[in-house]
């Protein structure tokens, strides 16, 4: 089997960056300011780092969705990789089994791949996937491939090794045509130029305080930064707007959606938790020494003011003294460790829990917990959360633009 030696990289937490992380941590390479291996956050922060992005949207046939943002999504991969001189070779093609052919010969060079895959296809995500029409394609790390014996090696966000098949990874990459079973091998150099990552750094501190206060590279500029929270506070206490709480989440299965999924969205273990601030501070120290600018440590302090709000909102939407949302809460969080810690070994009980989080949704819809006048006093308190954020990371970005000018 096509595998790589020794592999031992399962630090990478986020599809975007934590794959380059695993890669670049198998490969050796190390940040010159700390002579350690690259961070993930250091890598976070080149890519854009922390964002703000709000959407509602209604599909027939579901309830309606809410989704929130708290990472810079435009590109933010193809921007650490062009910033970093890490030499990507992109590969696509309409054919899975020149998709096979490739993804072979890359792993029989010693260099592990990133391949594209639809999420709610590979086995360990539990998630059944949709209809034709929609995958939800993100990167893995493939470091073993053996298709005679149907068997795949890769690292996904878990601290342990996944073992699917290679028939199922075949599956999950050619469920979107527009990716053409898309993999990328990087060639990052010996050693990382510090002159190189002071403007890496410096462009990913720019984008960031460009999506918070500027138009977005694509898309309406009040779905994104300090306008996108503005709008969500709005739709919360607006009982007028087509697009506002009252309306298109109900108390019901429509609120109970909306609820659990600001909660994946600010404490899912992709973004590192609350939102992502913490990883965001982070990166703001590393940079504060990169760049020889001390005053970033101060912005990073107020990022994670910030990150302790995300968390109180996270907890107002499943809170402990309702006690259905705090069931829901707990086994939110324990499916989470379950898949970080023990991968494809930790399937059965990710299965039950499943089924457990499907019944809740199930009685919910019919016997919502909260009355009229508490989901209105639930709105009220979310509002003033997002509002604290809000004025927080105002602060936090005037900073960070004074610290780089």
């Amino acid at each position: 089997m096509p595998q790589i030696a020794h592999y031992h990289a399962f630090r990478g937490r986020h599809w975007d960056t934590g794959t380059i992380c695993n890669l670049l941590d198998y490969r050796g390479l190390r940040a010159p300011h700390t002579a350690q291996p690259v961070s993930e956050a250091l890598l976070f922060g080149i890519s854009g780092g922390v964002a703000v992005s709000y959407f509602v949207f209604e599909y027939p046939g579901f309830v309606p969705q809410v989704s929130i943002g708290t990472r810079y999504p435009f590109d933010p991969m193809e921007k650490i990789w062009t910033r970093l001189r890490l030499h990507p070779a992109i590969y696509t093609t309409s054919h899975a089994e020149t998709a096979a052919t490739q993804l072979a010969a890359v792993l029989a060079g010693g260099q592990p791949a990133l391949v594209w895959a639809d999420m709610l296809s590979l086995p360990y995500n539990a998630t059944p996937p949709l209809d034709d029409g929609f995958a939800l394609m993100l990167p893995v790390l493939v470091y073993g491939y053996d298709a005679a014996h149907d068997v795949v090696l890769l690292a996904d966000r878990a601290q342990v090794a996944l073992q699917i098949a290679a028939s199922a990874l075949a599956t999950a990459r050619a469920r979107s045509q527009q990716h053409q079973h898309r993999m990328v091998v990087l060639e990052p150099p010996a050693t990382l130029d510090m002159e190189v990552l002071a403007h890496a750094v410096v462009a990913g501190i720019r984008d960031c305080i460009s999506l918070y206060e500027s138009a977005p590279p694509r898309g309406p500029e009040t779905n994104f930064g300090f306008a996108a929270l503005a709008k969500w506070a709005t739709m919360l206490t607006d009982p007028n707007s087509v697009q506002g709480w009252a309306r298109m989440f109900p108390a019901g299965a429509p609120l109970y959606a909306a609820l659990t999924a600001i909660y994946g969205a600010i404490e899912s273990r992709e973004t590192g938790g609350r939102a992502s601030r913490p990883q965001y501070a982070e990166f703001l120290s590393e940079a504060a020494l990169i760049l020889n600018r001390p005053q970033l440590h101060e912005v990073a302090a107020q990022f994670q003011a910030s990150a302790g709000q995300w968390s109180e909102l996270a907890q107002l939407v499943l809170p402990d003294d309702v006690p259905v949302l705090y069931v829901t809460r707990t086994l939110l969080q324990h499916r989470e460790q379950l898949l970080e810690q023990q991968g494809m070994a930790a399937l059965p009980e990710v299965m039950q829990i499943n089924t457990r989080l499907e019944t809740i949704q199930h009685e919910i819809s019919n016997d919502f917990p909260l009355n009229a006048a508490a989901v209105g006093e639930l709105y009220a308190a979310l509002y003033t959360k997002v509002q604290a954020i809000r004025a927080t990371e105002q602060e936090a970005i005037t900073q960070l633009q004074a610290c780089i000018g």
